[in-house]
């Protein structure tokens, strides 16, 4: 039953983007369907859950999500006051939107030891949006017709979705995801399956000519190699590892490195 909730979950997340597929005005699509119906599942669960009311993780995300609506909150009230033009159509679909993503992300934390759910959650995240891009190809190249849905915007690939950008978002948070999975996994299978999970959205992405994925992409790199040289750095029980000694003698050799490029470079190109 649990491995159905978060199933349906993840299946959420992956359509939420995919907006040529909405129906009711344009409002509600499998991806919204699959959240409202977590939503009640886990509304019904907690209901009937003996145990700790609050954990020191929903506390701290009850407390942004408090914050964050004052925000919007004192913003509005400044729109209202200042601005001739209301667009209140956008702002009821913003508040739904927050206070959607709100509800989903307090209930994935709702109860203690939340970490082992949230990370078979984040394999079927990666899993099945690894599935729907590569059937999102399949029809962008006419090997499985989907009726109604238009694949490309001129050259850029939109999929499902009403704007090439949204496709991008999905894709970085698949590749992102993935890249966490890679690096925390226990088994080398673990590490290659989260890896080859990370191929196609890179490719997706690339295929939507996103310039914000573009960005994402060029500074994932140098982050996750700053963070990694950061955790080598350190020493494990005050003892100093092979990899830790590699990792200091890269950080003293980059300035060197640099500094001759600098005095020796204008020579060696001569």
């Amino acid at each position: 039953m649990l491995i159905l909730q978060d199933l349906v979950l993840a299946l959420g997340l992956v359509l939420s983007t995919a907006s040529q597929l909405r129906l009711v005005g344009g409002a509600v699509g499998p991806g919204e369907i699959c959240l409202m119906a977590w939503l009640g599942l886990m509304l019904a669960r907690e209901a009937g859950r003996l145990g700790p009311a609050m954990t020191p993780v929903l506390a701290r995300l009850l407390a942004f999500w408090l914050v964050f609506a004052a925000a919007l909150g004192i913003g509005m009230l400044v729109g209202l006051a200042t601005e001739e033009i209301r667009d209140t159509d956008s702002a009821v679909h913003d508040a739904i939107s927050y206070i959607l993503l709100a509800a989903v992300s307090c209930l994935c934390v709702v109860e203690p030891g939340a970490g082992a759910r949230l990370r078979r959650i984040a394999w079927l995240f990666v899993t099945c949006g690894t599935g729907c891009l590569a059937l999102l190809l399949a029809n962008a190249w006419r090997l499985v017709p989907i009726p109604g849905v238009d694949p490309w915007f001129w050259d850029r690939l939109q999929g499902w979705s009403d704007n090439p950008n949204q496709l991008a978002l999905l894709c970085a948070a698949l590749g992102l995801v993935a890249l966490h999975l890679a690096e925390t996994a226990s088994r080398r299978g673990g590490t290659l399956m989260a890896a080859l999970c990370g191929i196609l959205p890179v490719y997706v992405g690339r295929l939507t000519g996103s310039d914000t994925f573009s960005i994402v992409l060029l500074a994932t790199g140098p982050v996750f190699a700053a963070l990694k040289l950061r955790g080598w750095l350190l020493p494990i029980a005050g003892r100093l590892t092979f990899r830790s000694a590699a990792a200091w003698i890269v950080v003293f050799a980059l300035p060197l490195l640099l500094a001759s490029t600098v005095l020796f470079g204008s020579a060696l190109a001569v």
